[in-house]
């Protein structure tokens, strides 16, 4: 990084440091460091492309979307898992953050990454896939029964699954929600 570029570091590293960001400074954030970590972080380069490009053509959700539609949405025997469907894993994720942190002397404990995470599922939502080869589909927020919030994919065409891609556990939310569907845009704000 340049001096500029380590100067704007410092200054998401402070904000997210004092839990004093909101989505918005996640999405320049991620949008920031995006060329920086493309080949060492999986999942957050994931959502930094998503975020910079809400209509995508590729990357694993797409692949994800795109193997579902293929294999006509058949589960594997224990009738959960959709065959070729692989979302991530939270412990994935969050060991990505911790490794991001080793590397540029950020303090992030669990509860700033589970904050992250809730800017980057809120700034997911409703994004769009089409790979152009007959796969489209977009992402959708769910609150679970056991109260954790789930980054969805589904495809557009009728009869399509809806699957979890990513789920983010123990909230408290203060209702609940039809089927658990956020139908409106969420949005994540500093206390």
């Amino acid at each position: 990084m340049d001096k500029k570029e380590i100067e704007i570091l410092n200054h998401y590293k402070n904000i997210i440091e004092k839990k004093e960001f909101d989505e918005y400074d996640i999405l320049g954030f991620l949008i920031f460091i995006r060329r920086h970590i493309e080949k060492e972080y999986t999942y957050i380069t994931e959502f930094a492309n998503l975020i910079a490009h809400r209509e995508r053509d590729q990357g694993i959700v797409m692949r994800c979307i795109s193997s579902a539609i293929d294999n006509q949405y058949q589960t594997k025997k224990d009738g959960r898992t959709v065959i070729g469907y692989s979302g991530m894993r939270y412990e994935t994720w969050v060991n990505e953050w911790k490794r991001f942190s080793n590397q540029y002397n950020f303090s992030l404990d669990k509860n700033i990454i589970k904050e992250i995470t809730i800017c980057v599922f809120s700034l997911a939502q409703f994004t769009n896939y089409d790979d152009k080869n007959g796969h489209t589909g977009h992402i959708e927020l769910f609150m679970g029964n056991d109260n954790s919030l789930g980054l969805i994919t589904v495809g557009d065409e009728p009869g399509s699954l809806y699957i979890c891609f990513a789920k983010c556990d123990n909230f408290r939310f203060k209702k609940k929600l039809s089927a658990g569907h956020f139908k409106d845009p969420i949005k994540y704000r500093k206390n």
